[in-house]
């Protein structure tokens, strides 16, 4: 299976809808985690 993370698309927003706490947690039970490329990136500024 295979978990796909995408970057928001709404102007001004910057988070996503997983914490690396939880992938960590999804990888555990097997499947593949795959996030868009600098998905959360501007969410700790």
């Amino acid at each position: 299976m295979k978990l796909g993370i995408p970057k928001e698309t709404r102007t001004g927003e910057t988070r996503v809808g997983v914490t690396p706490d939880t992938v960590k947690k999804l990888r555990a039970k097997g499947p593949e985690i795959l996030s868009e490329k600098f998905a959360g990136v501007d969410c700790r500024r």
